[in-house]
């Protein structure tokens, strides 16, 4: 069953941020080539994630602005994907976001699913926004019958 699971659900693609410089080669490995699983400790502030550890640079100085979808990582080294309501800044480095239209398929994930990541463009990122947006406006007005 577990491998059905890691095979129907599609891995949440990601876009790299600003901290992205910061890391490793390692630490890219571990995020892109392992899979995780989601924490029974997850909540509507954050997806946590267990599986392998992720080498996080030192902690940042300055608080940042957050998003839902925003990856920290915190010095233990399990990452953390911001929820609906999570912090609006952050102290631990934010190497990626899941992008927008994803984070559905994110919410509808429950604890001990396997995660696993995928790098994308932002010009994927805005097309996928876009299909999702006409999916969801062709569902909210229905053409009559």
């Amino acid at each position: 069953l577990d491998g059905f699971l890691l095979l129907a659900l599609p891995p949440l693609r990601v876009l790299p941020l600003a901290h992205h410089e910061h890391f490793s080669a390692i630490a890219d490995d571990q995020l892109f080539l392992r899979t995780f699983t989601i924490s029974d400790l997850s909540d509507r502030t954050g997806t946590r994630l267990d599986g392998p550890k992720v080498p996080s640079p030192p902690k940042l100085e300055v608080s940042e602005p957050a998003l839902p979808g925003v990856i920290q990582i915190p010095p233990a080294g399990r990452p953390i994907i911001l929820g609906p309501d999570g912090p609006t800044t952050g102290g631990y480095p934010m190497p990626y976001a899941v992008i927008t239209a994803d984070l559905p398929t994110l919410a509808q994930r429950r604890p001990r699913d396997p995660i696993r990541f995928e790098r994308t463009t932002p010009e994927r990122a805005r097309e996928e926004a876009l299909r999702v947006q006409t999916l969801l406006a062709a569902v909210a007005s229905p053409e009559p019958s």
